[in-house]
């Protein structure tokens, strides 16, 4: 996503303003908000970033599901309606909702990262409600899909509908399991991973068709461009998941040791995760809408009413 961001759409961070949104002020408040979190001496601050996580990165999860949903069968020539995305949209948001509602079901202090935070309890009456919710709008959902095969004959793509059957499992308070739990967010980024790898084929499409005529150097082309990107990527994860908080981190227990144990004693890996995952939501908001060069890029849509 940075890559993207401030690689390939590098030249609209100072010409529209999502973009400048996204890019530059967004990064600059979150930096502000967990910098004064951590001057503070308190945990108490951060807290409350790690409700805005939870919160900015289920809604990602739903909104990256419904583009597995759209774009792969727009690519396959079958166009939901207005109405199709909103009855869909409106299924998938009960779901995440009704995945938050049942996370914070009991009252008490939890722990991320040695950030103490509290939830809410939510009242068991509430989570009834949001299941009927949920399985209503679901119904809802099948009927529009069985409405069109009658209609046209079409499935949406097969890729879309095992991702969103995956989001079930993911989020379905019944179907939760605390091992498998930790895992959601690695299918997340395979899910993620596939949206890249086409658009960066594509991207280079020339050099493809060239490489398919056994053209030596455009093919070397190809590798070294797709491998300089991704291998970026994997240094850039290496760096900011675990290197460089692991070495904050132990540079401030050495030095600030009382200061480290009242954040939690993993103040700077908890800031990490924090910044990249709600920053992760809002670039993402900007450089996956229908109207952005890369959506054109990864479908071939060039007009803004497909």
């Amino acid at each position: 996503s940075y890559q993207l961001l401030y690689g390939d759409l590098r030249q609209y961070l100072f010409k529209k303003f999502r973009y400048i949104w996204a890019g530059l002020i967004v990064p600059v408040l979150l930096f502000l908000a967990i910098s004064l979190g951590i001057l503070q001496g308190s945990y108490q601050g951060l807290s409350w970033l790690v409700h805005l996580l939870f919160i900015s990165v289920g809604w990602h999860y739903v909104k990256q599901v419904f583009g597995m949903l759209v774009v792969p069968s727009s690519m396959q020539n079958y166009f939901f309606s207005s109405f199709e995305r909103k009855v869909i949209l409106i299924n998938l948001y009960s779901l995440w909702f009704l995945s938050f509602l049942s996370g914070q079901s009991y009252a008490r202090e939890a722990d991320f990262y040695g950030i103490k935070y509290h939830l809410i309890g939510t009242p068991p009456i509430v989570l009834h409600i949001a299941y009927f919710v949920l399985f209503s709008t679901l119904l809802g959902v099948i009927a529009v899909i069985i409405r069109r095969f009658i209609i046209s004959r079409q499935w949406p793509s097969p890729v879309g509908l095992v991702a969103y059957l995956a989001l079930y499992v993911w989020y379905l308070p019944w179907l939760h399991h605390q091992h498998f739990f930790y895992m959601i967010p690695f299918f997340h980024s395979l899910q993620y991973l596939l949206f890249v790898w086409v658009l960066k084929l594509k991207q280079n499409q020339s050099l493809r068709e060239h490489s398919s005529d056994q053209s030596r150097q455009q093919f070397i082309i190809l590798i070294t461009r797709l491998g300089g990107f991704f291998g970026m990527s994997i240094i850039l994860g290496i760096l900011a998941f675990w290197g460089l908080p692991n070495l904050l981190d132990a540079w401030l227990k050495q030095y600030r040791a009382d200061l480290a144990q009242n954040l939690g004693g993993q103040v700077f890996m908890a800031s990490f995760q924090l910044f990249i995952n709600i920053h992760h939501y809002f670039i993402d908001n900007v450089i996956w809408r229908k109207d952005s060069v890369l959506m054109k890029d990864l479908t071939g849509l060039k007009s803004s009413n497909d």
